[in-house]
This record gives structure tokens, C-alpha cells and sequence, in this order.
């Protein structure tokens, strides 16, 4: 069984490559991945009966409108612990083509506020989710803003998003941890968010707080000043009443959490470091990887690492 859902999850994310590069979906292409999926739930609900036990998300893993494979193991999450409204807001969503929130929203009929400070990149999804025939009667709202801790709660109830929500995602690679530390407008049952992965999985790190901080990359190794660690991440998790579940199974820097009163039957807390080592995709986060001997890569380690950093 878990090969076959394999091999379907396969087969869809090769489908999607090839119809829907830059392209608008079609009716016959989201009748395509609709039908996919369903079959998928199906047989993820059954295998579960069957052996009482989730399957690894390295299993679950496929992308139709997600950067990675977070399309898959979220599909995966609520195909067990179910939807209430679905709802998700996603921070930092880009235009909302390539976000985690748009095949829940074109396959799943979810709604979704959609948060970014580009007005280029949300004026182009808003007319892409207009158009599609999937979500032309409830586009998802978009806001263009710029968040920050002071705001985000005040931004949501001005666009009617309070109390639960099934979806947050958060990704502005920078004041994260500030803002899902401050946020109390809505209460999701699972949030996703990605990572530094620059420190160990224990290690609690997190940058200072900048209203105006802006993510500055630097090409080459995937080292980043931004953002937090995931041990920083679980150790706020479980203060807020969130337990860690997974990460995402491509590059490893996007982690799964769920409500304590969610699911957890089904997906108990998991190590921040069992995560990691268990992830064979990952870029970062081991001691191989951070033990690479080119030594510009350890000089830009170095560099990152000596920046200003708090401990959490």
C-alpha cells in the first residue's frame, strides 16, 4: 500500500511538471489532480486503519503549486486529522502561484487570506486566482502589507480571520519567531514554517528584532542570517501549546506543527534531531554538513554564526 501511494504521489507531481509550468490551469488539469489526491486520502485514511500508525511524510511527499513537497505531507496531515473550516493564512505568500495554501485552495476549496509586501506579486495572483475556474467564485483574499509582531494581530481581524483556522504558514525570513511569539487573533491548528538551518537541531537561536529587517542572501551553501533554529522553534511550540510532527522531506527547512489538541493519537511529538537525521534530502542541519572542509564554505559559517544571535 505504501508503495502504490508512492507511485500515485509520483505520478502526480511528474503530471503537474509537465502540463503546468507558468501556465493556468485548465479544468481537465485540476480534474486531473483532484482525482489524484482524493484516491490518495482515501488510501492514506485506510492505511492508517489498517496499521495504526502515520506514514513517514518522506511517503506523503509530492508538489503541485508548493516550492518543495510541502503540498504533499500537508495534504497528508489534514487527510487524517480532518478540516474544520478550511481556512489558511499564509504569510509571506508571494504572488500565491508557488505557495503552500494554492492547492488547497484550487483542489480543496479552502479559503485563504494571503499576506505579502510585494504589490507586483500579490496584483499578479490576484488575477490568476480570478481567472482559474476552481477559485474565480472565492478568490483567496490578498493583503499587501508588511508584517510585523505589532501588527499581525490587528491585519487579521481587519480582514475577519479570528479564532480557529485550520492553516498558518509563516516564511518572511526574518522576524518569524517575533510573529507567531505575538500572534493571538487566531488560533490554527497547525502551522508550517520554515527554519534556519545555519545551527543545530537543539541549539535555540533566533536574530534580534528589526521592524525593517530584510532578508539579504547571500548566493552559495544555504547560508542565511535570518529567521530562527528549530530548536528555538519547538521551545516556543511548546510554550504556545504545539508540538513538533515533521519536517519537509526535499531540502528539510520547513517544519510541521500541531496543536497539542490536534491529532495526537496520530502524530506524536517527534526530536528536532530524530527529525532531521531521519531526513536523507536535507541540505544543512548535521554535523557532515556543517563539517564541510571547503574552507569558504566554513568561512561563511563562521560569518553567519558570529552575527548577532539571541538564545531562547
Amino acid at each position: 500500500m505504501k508503495t502504490i501511494l508512492k507511485r500515485i504521489a509520483g505520478f502526480l507531481a511528474r503530471h503537474i511538471e509537465e502540463r503546468l509550468q507558468d501556465a493556468q490551469p485548465g479544468k481537465k488539469d485540476l480534474a486531473q489532480m483532484q482525482a489524484t489526491q482524493a484516491v490518495l486520502r482515501t488510501n492514506a485514511q485506510l492505511l492508517y486503519r489498517q496499521t495504526g500508525r502515520a506514514q513517514d511524510l518522506r511517503d506523503t511527499e509530492f508538489s503541485c503549486f508548493s516550492q518543495n513537497f510541502e503540498d504533499g505531507n500537508l495534504f497528508y496531515l489534514f487527510s487524517l486529522i480532518g478540516e474544520t473550516n478550511r481556512t489558511a493564512i499564509e504569510i509571506c505568500a508571494g504572488d500565491g502561484i508557488e505557495s503552500n495554501s494554492a492547492n488547497l485552495i484550487l483542489n480543496h476549496g479552502w479559503r485563504a487570506l494571503l499576506i505579502d509586501g510585494n504589490a507586483e506579486q500579490v496584483e499578479r495572483g490576484k488575477k490568476f486566482f480570478d481567472a482559474s475556474p476552481a477559485s474565480s467564485l472565492q478568490p483567496p483574499i490578498f493583503a499587501s502589507r508588511w508584517i510585523t509582531r505589532d501588527n499581525i494581530n490587528d491585519l487579521l481581524s481587519e480582514y475577519g480571520f479570528a479564532g480557529e483556522v485550520d492553516l498558518f504558514i509563516l516564511d518572511i525570513d526574518g522576524n518569524d519567531y517575533y510573529v507567531w511569539e505575538a500572534l493571538n487573533q487566531v488560533n490554527p491548528r497547525v502551522v508550517m514554517l520554515e527554519f534556519n538551518s545555519v545551527w543545530p537541531a537543539k541549539a535555540r537561536k533566533v536574530i534580534p528584532y528589526a521592524e525593517d529587517f530584510v532578508f539579504e542572501p547571500k548566493p552559495g551553501y544555504w547560508l542565511h542570517y535570518c529567521g530562527a533554529s528549530l530548536g528555538a522553534y519547538q521551545s516556543l511550540a511548546q510554550q504556545k501549546g504545539y508540538r513538533l510532527v515533521g519536517i519537509e522531506s526535499k531540502y528539510g527547512f520547513n517544519a510541521y506543527f500541531m496543536r497539542n489538541d490536534v491529532g495526537a493519537e496520530i502524530f506524536p511529538e517527534i526530536d528536532a534531531e530524530e527529525a532531521l537525521t531521519k531526513n536523507p534530502h536535507r541540505m544543512a542541519h548535521t554535523p557532515s554538513f556543517r563539517d564541510n572542509p571547503d574552507p569558504e564554505f566554513q568561512a561563511e559559517l563562521k560569518r553567519v554564526q558570529s552575527m548577532p544571535w539571541l538564545d531562547v
